[in-house]
């Protein structure tokens, strides 16, 4: 357990939950849920406005792997996002098909969904 803390404010929430199912044909589904919050108001040159406890990310993901880590099938989306570029890693998550998760597999998703490419939070 940690130590008690000095006073301080919260100032930013994230909340990200993994879920794992084994399905009925024997592939498995990886479910994970990214929720991140400000607890004050801002701008935000590309949303405008974001209120205080508005998510500022709000994303899910569902990887469908077999037995061998191989993605069989990929759905993401994103339902806020800090940056008008974010929305193109929906669709560029498809490049992840037939891909094996394995060591290297953060770099590798990195540079397929990252920067211009969309969003390394996905």
């Amino acid at each position: 357990m940690l130590s008690k803390p000095v006073k301080r404010d919260l100032s930013h929430n994230r909340t990200i939950k993994g879920k794992g199912y084994k399905r009925e044909d024997g592939l498995w589904d990886i479910e994970v849920f990214l929720v991140d919050s400000k607890t004050y108001s801002f701008e935000n040159m590309h949303r405008g406005y974001i209120s205080a406890g508005e998510p500022l990310h709000d994303m899910a993901v569902r990887l469908t792997i077999d037995d061998r880590k191989k993605i069989i099938d990929i759905e993401a989306v994103i339902g806020s996002s800090p940056y008008n570029v974010c929305p193109q890693a929906v669709k560029n998550c498809q490049k992840l098909k037939g891909e094996f998760i394995v060591s290297g597999f953060n770099r590798m998703v990195i540079k397929t969904l990252g920067a211009e490419r969309g969003c390394r939070h996905i």
